[in-house]
């Protein structure tokens, strides 16, 4: 996620990263969102990997996050979105979307009496096939979509 950061607002994919490429600058991280307005969650609080590996294709969501409860904290929170299918999948059933978006795309939904755009995004996952230009593309559209981003 923070390559795809740093190619949108620094057109470097590696400003938000350790020298090691281990770690990453969490206080820089910290700031840039707290600047952009924007705020980051899972989209369950508790989940149980069927396999041995990070993949979501076979990740149970034992309790999904509250998200009214947290969108009831925001009251300027204009979207919400995924970054991945099984987030997107989670997210969705909560806003009551009639249709899924494609991803990169979003839909408007009414949820918990307020309207908001669901944007379903891609992966930041280096392992999902999209190469990060055209990650950082969608993440840009997304965030000027919004106004977090007035470039």
């Amino acid at each position: 996620m923070w390559r795809i950061f740093g190619l949108i607002l620094h057109e470097n994919p590696l400003t938000y990263l350790e020298p090691s490429l281990k770690t990453f600058h969490l206080d820089a991280i910290r700031s840039m969102l707290s600047r952009h307005r924007i705020a980051l969650y899972d989209a369950a609080c508790s989940v149980r990997r069927l396999d041995g590996n990070a993949s979501d294709a076979r990740l149970e969501v034992v309790e999904p996050t509250d998200l009214e409860s947290l969108l009831q904290q925001m009251p300027e929170c204009v979207a919400v979105a995924s970054t991945g299918g099984r987030s997107a999948e989670v997210l969705s059933r909560q806003l009551g979307c009639a249709r899924m978006p494609g991803v990169g795309a979003s839909v408007e939904v009414t949820a918990f009496g307020r309207r908001l755009l669901f944007f379903r995004m891609p992966s930041s996952s280096r392992a999902y096939p999209m190469k990060l230009e055209r990650k950082a593309e969608a993440y840009r559209r997304m965030l000027m979509e919004t106004g977090c981003l007035n470039v």
